[in-house]
Parts: C-alpha cells; sequence; structure tokens
C-alpha cells in the first residue's frame, strides 16, 4: 500500500525523536478493512458461484423431463381401429 502519509503532512519532532506522521497509525486498520473487504468479495463471488450452479442444476432436470415427455409423445400410438 506504500505510505500514506506524504512528508509535508509529518510534524517536527518536539523531543528529537523521528518525526511523527498524525496518517501512520491509520495504515494497520486501512490494510485490515481492505483484507475484510477483499474477503467478503470472495465470499460473496462464492455464494454467486453457487447460486448460478444450483441454477443451472434445476434447468437440467427441468430439461431431462421435458426429454423424457417428448419421447414418450413421439412414439406412434396404434388407434384401435388400425390393429384389426
Amino acid at each position: 500500500m506504500g505510505s500514506t502519509c506524504p512528508s509535508s503532512m509529518c510534524l517536527p519532532s518536539r523531543m528529537g525523536w523521528p518525526s511523527a506522521c498524525p496518517f501512520r497509525d491509520v495504515t494497520g486498520h486501512v490494510r485490515r478493512v481492505q483484507e475484510g473487504i477483499d474477503s467478503l468479495r470472495e465470499v460473496l463471488a462464492f455464494a454467486f458461484e453457487a447460486s448460478l450452479m444450483m441454477g443451472q442444476a434445476q434447468q437440467s432436470a427441468i430439461a431431462r423431463k421435458l426429454a423424457a415427455w417428448a419421447a414418450i409423445l413421439a412414439v406412434p400410438r396404434r388407434s384401435p381401429a388400425s390393429t384389426g
């Protein structure tokens, strides 16, 4: 992610310590939030993919039933008059 504090925002040190940047402690929080968002994005993608797979499974089950009915209806039936 890099530095979140430009050098112009860093404050001069009063006690001889390195300059204190007011945004330096925010970096860890930002990284943690970003990791949480990334993990939620992966969970959402997985849920969406699972939903699509369930829809495809339903469609294939319906297609099998329709194909079975089409096969039953496609068989020519004999009328009782023609069996003589």
